[in-house]
């Protein structure tokens, strides 16, 4: 059968093209992973792997879940979970259908192992449970080998081990720091959970958080300035949906207000966003009516996770934002509350926040232009923009410290404070549009 359309305006049955789901899936992998050109698609392989790993977190069924990076491209995700059920394998990784979840939260990401395999030059799936061990071997979405027992065993687990299809992404890799600081992010979401990266010839990168989003930030902001030492930190739960704040403001500089929704970050404005400016607001105006939210908003750092078993999202199939309307009020009031809390034990918090000086605008000279431009062609050039950071500091302008702490960061040996460096660096260099590159889990 051809696979040119029909010339005319006519068609039968002869002009139908039916496709396996493999095929349909290698045609058009942007439909089911995103953009396979700048990196997200390949890291969304993984981070659906992750997902089912993370369905087993939220049930408290697994506290421990590890990457590795390999040479060639390979990766491999485990857990200490349950394991999956070896009659459920087969099935799951060639058909269209998704393994049960364990959770009430993760439903709409895990479980959706088939498109990984298809997109995998190879997918390898051994599964602990039931004191055996199973493993099956796909290549392409197709099964290679059958399902075998292979050993005895007194531990549960699923481990995965894939390498990506250059067929498929090219000579794009994974990177192994967008995949250092997503893991951060998932174990600080779930606290207790311990997530660890690895790579041969490299220091392991372990991550545990045991008050959850509020460790987040105060590690976001351990190279910062902060007005009070530990972040404010509020939790609720209503109907099922559950909510976990924390926030911190810091001396200068801007903010990051990062949100996520049953552990995947949301990059746009959503109702839990809304409902944080509100919580803030109210508490505030109990303190001052004249508080604005612009001079409340700066330097304010805070991480809001949701966990919700029916989240809606805009309609731009991106799930870029979320418009759950009962979330609003939902963290409204916990952050209100927090924050009142906070005032009572400290009550010279808002006078701090408010009394902090605005930052000065920026400079618009021919020369500042200049500078800006040279640090844009060569933005490796870590000695020299050493050089332009300081030039453009004694004019007034942030990114500066932006730029002089991402110099910085390369030049760290200690992976922790060099993720930290990255992070403040970002922030500073994201609020005005230049230098930060963007990345697949924030």
């Amino acid at each position: 059968m051809s696979n040119e359309p029909p010339r005319s305006g006519d068609y039968n049955r002869a002009d139908i093209q039916v496709l396996e789901p493999v095929e349909l899936i290698r045609r058009r992998p942007g439909m089911y992973i995103g953009d396979v050109h700048d990196g997200s698609g390949l890291h969304h392989l993984v981070g659906t792997v992750l997902d089912n790993c993370i369905d087993q977190s939220l049930a408290g069924l697994a506290s421990e879940v590890t990457i590795t990076l390999l040479e060639d491209g390979v990766v491999e995700v485990e857990d200490n979970g349950c394991g999956i059920s070896a009659e459920l394998v087969t099935t799951a990784l060639t058909r269209w259908q998704r393994l049960p979840t364990f959770s009430d939260y993760m439903q709409l990401t895990a479980g959706y192992l088939f498109v990984i395999s298809a997109l995998s030059e190879f997918f390898e799936l051994t599964t602990r449970r039931g004191g055996q061990e199973h493993r099956q071997r796909f290549e392409r979405g197709r099964a290679v080998t059958d399902l075998e027992q292979t050993a005895q065993t007194t531990v549960t687990g699923t481990k995965v081990r894939m390498k990506r299809d250059p067929e498929i992404f090219g000579q794009v890799n994974f990177d192994s720091d967008a995949i250092a600081r997503c893991l951060r992010d998932v174990a600080a979401m779930n606290p207790g959970l311990t997530t660890s990266l690895r790579r041969p010839g490299h220091p392991e990168r372990r991550h545990r958080y045991a008050r959850g989003v509020a460790d987040l930030v105060n590690a976001m902001t351990r190279t910062r300035s902060a007005i009070q030492q530990d972040a404010i930190h509020g939790k609720a739960n209503e109907e099922r949906v559950t909510v976990d704040i924390a926030f911190k403001w810091v001396e200068r500089g801007p903010g990051r207000v990062r949100s996520f929704v049953n552990n995947e970050p949301i990059r746009r404005s959503s109702t839990a966003i809304s409902g944080f400016r509100r919580g803030i607001m109210r508490a505030a105006h109990a303190f001052s009516s004249r508080a604005k939210w612009a001079a409340l908003e700066e330097g304010l750092v805070a991480s809001i996770s949701v966990l919700h078993p029916s989240p809606q999202f805009d309609q731009t199939g991106t799930r870029s934002a979320l418009t759950n309307p009962e979330v609003d009020p939902l963290v409204a009031g916990v952050v209100e509350h927090a924050l009142g809390v906070a005032v009572e034990r400290d009550p010279g918090l808002f006078e701090r926040v408010l009394a902090r000086p605005r930052p000065r605008p920026l400079g618009g000279s021919l020369e500042h232009d200049r500078v800006l431009e040279a640090v844009a062609r060569a933005p490796n050039d870590h000695e020299g923009n050493l050089v332009f950071a300081d030039w453009l500091l004694e004019r007034g302008d942030p990114r500066g410290e932006g730029l002089a702490l991402r110099c910085m960061a390369a030049r760290e040996t200690d992976t922790d404070r060099r993720i930290a460096l990255e992070s403040h660096a970002n922030d500073l260099l994201t609020v005005h549009g230049w230098g930060a590159a963007p990345s697949w889990w924030d």
